[in-house]
């Protein structure tokens, strides 16, 4: 027989159970990973690009930090200005010797949603690309088709994001490069290289792999639609070192 005590502990008992299920609930729902609807969201490749590329950034500055004396006794003494070690050493040595400042700035040249790290010498009437640099999210690549950037090293963009590595070895001649960046982000993929070189008859005709272009056709394929790399998609480039 149910007594009126028994029915009053029984109904204490479901309510006791009732809110601690109630509190669970409200805990997991709490506890939930889901960002809130203002929450502003940064992609963790965003993050991991932010990290690695000021690492890049920092290791520019150390040689700045040098002084001009420092600095280019440091890279003649060790021979870095063709090294590849991920650091293009002609920026500094080109920038302490022109008297031009260091500027960086990001864009996404092959719009796969990665911005490459762009870092240029600046004059008063222009920026000149010496690095390039792309990065899988845990790691910068310093992006080269051979040689570095440097004087008579140039690079241009085409609007799909393919470059034009421009190698002047003078007036008529020299080598231009064409190439991607590659899917995996850590380099260029060479899709042709062109030698060029005036000929006996005054034209200065394009060569590669068997193919020869007409300078007026190499023009026509390749720079007539190219920019320069630091113009390309509005960079908006920053002092290097503080002021």
């Amino acid at each position: 027989m149910i007594t009126n005590e028994n029915r009053k502990t029984r109904n204490r008992i479901i309510a006791i159970v009732t809110c601690l299920l109630v509190m669970l609930l409200c805990a997991a729902c709490g506890s939930s990973d889901e960002p809130e609807p203002n929450e502003e969201i940064t992609p963790q490749t965003d993050q991991g690009s932010a990290a690695v590329y000021d690492e890049v950034l920092n290791s520019y500055r150390e040689l700045f930090d040098m002084g001009k004396d420092g600095c280019l006794k440091h890279i003649e003494d060790n021979g870095l200005l063709e090294s590849n070690d991920g650091i293009n050493y002609w920026l500094p040595w080109d920038c302490f010797n022109d008297g031009a400042n260091a500027v960086w700035g990001k864009v996404d040249y092959n719009g796969d949603g990665v911005d490459e790290l762009v870092l240029a010498s600046d004059s008063d009437s222009y920026k000149k690309v010496y690095a390039i640099y792309s990065t899988d999210g845990t790691k910068a690549y310093e992006l080269r088709a051979g040689e570095p950037l440097r004087y008579r090293i140039d690079a241009f963009v085409l609007p799909e994001g393919t470059f034009v590595i421009h190698g002047s070895g003078g007036a008529t001649a020299g080598i231009d490069t064409i190439c991607t960046i590659a899917e995996d982000c850590t380099g260029f993929d060479i899709v042709a290289v062109y030698e060029y070189d005036e000929t006996a008859n005054g034209t200065m005709d394009h060569f590669s792999d068997g193919e020869t272009l007409s300078d007026e056709e190499f023009q026509e394929k390749y720079f007539s639609k190219a920019v320069d790399a630091a113009e390309f998609g509005g960079i908006e480039f920053s002092p290097l070192m503080a002021s």
